[in-house]
Order: structure tokens, then C-alpha cells, then sequence
């Protein structure tokens, strides 16, 4: 489904991505992660458009967008949930979901896909009418996905969806994630909990200073002594 190879890219003079290749096959959950500052985030962001590629390839669907803009890259099913989740705190529930479907043009697509969003998130149909910036964390990262969900996304980028959140809410976003993917989804998961999100992943990728320096099956990266080190804790036990 995600071919990238090869791929660099960065902000003005500042080369932050050294030729990373990876690669996500439908149906995958497939996770990268990472210190702070190791290039997730503007791995996300390139493949997205929101970042210009400075050389490399990133293909998607057998279409290759490494230049096509954003809106396009969305267009052909391929949706980004942002780190912060970026929504927007004037605007009311639906509000902020149907900026989400701005790309769907058929009114009754746009219905049943609300419909689908309030059936798995009920709590985003309790608080349709309250605005954004008034929900809890938690319902701010599930109105995040909700959102990205509304463009009817063949692939799901998730970037840091526990950042901020309780453990009891962290869980509960995992389980969603693992829904997702039953109901067909394929999604790129970047996430500073490495441990949870290898336990959830089809494989993993391992990001430093913008290099994959390592990918394997996660149940093997979970057990993998440098990763255990470096990312699980010296006393993480499976």
C-alpha cells in the first residue's frame, strides 16, 4: 500500500530524513518508533505533503505523490491524525468532524460516515453540539481520529495519539486502534510508547537521527535487547 524509498527531506537547510525506506502492506498495523527529535513526526508530515521531499520516492497505491499536495495525497486515501491532535476548539463536535469530509462531495456518504464515527466514539455523539476546545483529552484525540476517519482514509497515520493522556485513556485508545484495523484499516502509527504500541503492531520500525537503524515482526523488536534498553526500559518483562 506504502512503498517510501530512499527518502530525504527536512525544514530549509536542516536535513532531517537520511534516505529512509519502510514499507506498509493493507490490512497492517506497522509502528515507528524513536527518541524526540529522531525524525517521526516529519516522516509523517513528508509522506502527508505537508513536508516537501528533497529526493527519495514515496508511493501510495502504485501513485507516486512525493510531490502532490496535501489535499490531493487525502483525496487518494491516505489521512494523517496529527501530534497535538489540531482541532479546532470554536467549532462544535460535528463541526470539526465534517471539515473531515470536506473532500467527500455526496452528501449521504458524508451522513453515513457520521454515523459510523458516532458509533465508534458514542461519547462524540453525546457532545455533537459542545464545542472542541471544552472536551477532555481523551475525546480530543477520538474527535482527532474521528475527523481523519471522515475522508474515508485507506491508510490512517496516527502521530503520538497517547501524548497527554491518562493510562486508563491511553488503553482505551489502543483498543480503538485494534478495532480500526478489524474493521480493514491500515495504519502507520508513530508513538513515544514504544511498548504499547509494539504490542498492538504488525512490525516495527526503529527511527534514529533520521535513519531506520532497525525493522523486524514487534513481537521480535519487543524482545529485542537494544530496543528493551533503549525504548521498553531495563526492566521491561513481556
Amino acid at each position: 500500500m506504502l512503498s517510501v524509498k530512499s527518502l530525504e527531506s527536512g525544514y530549509g537547510k536542516l536535513r532531517v530524513l537520511k534516505g529512509i525506506s519502510m514499507q506498509i502492506d493493507p490490512g497492517e498495523i506497522v509502528t515507528i518508533i524513536g527518541a524526540n527529535g529522531a525524525g517521526k513526526t516529519t516522516l509523517l508530515n513528508t509522506i502527508s505533503g505537508i513536508i516537501k521531499a528533497t529526493s527519495g520516492e514515496i508511493e501510495f497505491n502504485r501513485t507516486k505523490i512525493s510531490n502532490f499536495p496535501a489535499e490531493k495525497i487525502v483525496k487518494l486515501g491516505c489521512s494523517l491524525v496529527p501530534e497535538g491532535r489540531q482541532i479546532f476548539n470554536t467549532l462544535t463536535v460535528k463541526e470539526n468532524l465534517l471539515i473531515g469530509s470536506h473532500t467527500i462531495k455526496n452528501s449521504q456518504i458524508v451522513k453515513s460516515e457520521l454515523n459510523n464515527i458516532y458509533n465508534l466514539f458514542p461519547v462524540l455523539k453525546d457532545r455533537i453540539n459542545q464545542l472542541g476546545g471544552t472536551l477532555s483529552g481523551g475525546e480530543q484525540q477520538m474527535l482527532a481520529i474521528g475527523r481523519s476517519l471522515m475522508s474515508k482514509p485507506k491508510l490512517i497515520m496516527l502521530d503520538e495519539p497517547s501524548t497527554g493522556l491518562a493510562p486508563l485513556i491511553i488503553k482505551n485508545i489502543f483498543e480503538i486502534i485494534i478495532k480500526l484495523k478489524e474493521q480493514g484499516n491500515t495504519i502507520l502509527l508513530v508513538e513515544q510508547n514504544a511498548k504499547a504500541a509494539l504490542r498492538i503492531a504488525d512490525r516495527g520500525y526503529v527511527i534514529e537521527t533520521g535513519q531506520i537503524v532497525l525493522e523486524d515482526k514487534a513481537d521480535a523488536l519487543l524482545r529485542n535487547d537494544e530496543v528493551q534498553n533503549a525504548y521498553l526500559g531495563k526492566e521491561y518483562k513481556k
